[in-house]
C-alpha cells in the first residue's frame, strides 16, 4: 500500500495516516518541523518512508509505503 502527499496541502492525510499506522505498531514517531517545512518519520519493521524531489521545490512530495 502506498500514501502519496503533498507536504503543506495533505500534511493531515499524513498525521491520519501515522495516527493508523501507530496503532499497528509500524510506526513509532512522526515528527513535523514548520520551520524548515520537514516531516520526518522514524519507522519499524516494513514501513518505508521516501522524499520524492520534483523539479519544482516547492512541490515536494512525501510517500509513505508498507506491506
Amino acid at each position: 500500500m502506498e500514501i502519496r502527499g503533498l507536504m503543506e496541502n495533505d500534511f493531515c492525510l499524513f498525521k491520519k495516516t501515522s495516527f493508523l499506522l501507530n496503532k499497528l505498531h509500524l510506526i513509532t514517531s512522526v515528527h513535523w518541523t514548520a520551520r524548515v517545512k520537514h516531516l520526518s518519520l522514524r519507522l519499524t519493521g516494513k514501513v518505508k518512508f521516501r522524499e520524492s524531489k520534483p523539479s519544482d521545490q516547492s512541490k515536494r512530495i512525501y510517500v509513505l509505503t508498507w506491506k
